[in-house]
């Protein structure tokens, strides 16, 4: 088993908070929250936060070993079904069905970084061939 990396364990729970915070802040006084200065200054950075993090885990080797389809469809395992997976709960507890598009924004943030991570395949696996 991989040893943890307790700053970015840190770092992620740290995120965590301040995006439960923003979202809660949100929620309850939309109109206080962009008088907020802290609030202000969270919501600019935790999803970027989020996108760094994620991309620190990227494994160069296992990606010059896979096929581009199967590193792409592994990610989409990973990060698009538990989206369908949500919107297929939420369809069941609610008894109706939303809309698709609109429940699939909610979690924009797996689409983009399944696509993030399709278009930067190709282009580390360009670089780590011309560069190592």
């Amino acid at each position: 088993m991989k040893k943890r990396i307790e700053w970015i364990d840190l770092c992620k729970i740290i995120t965590m908070i301040i995006v439960c915070y923003d979202h809660t802040i949100q929620s309850i006084a939309p109109d206080e929250a962009l008088k907020n200065s802290f609030f202000i200054g969270t919501i600019s950075f935790h999803m970027p936060l989020f996108m760094i993090l994620s991309g620190y885990f990227i494994n160069p080797k296992r990606m010059r070993t896979d096929k581009i389809t199967t590193s792409c469809f592994s990610k989409f395992k990973h990060l698009m079904v538990p989206a369908f997976s949500w919107y297929i709960i939420q369809c069941c507890l609610f008894r109706e069905i939303p809309e698709v598009k609109a429940s699939l924004e909610s979690y924009w943030f797996l689409s983009c970084l399944f696509f993030c991570f399709c278009i930067s395949l190709p282009i580390t696996l360009l670089y780590l061939r011309w560069h190592v």
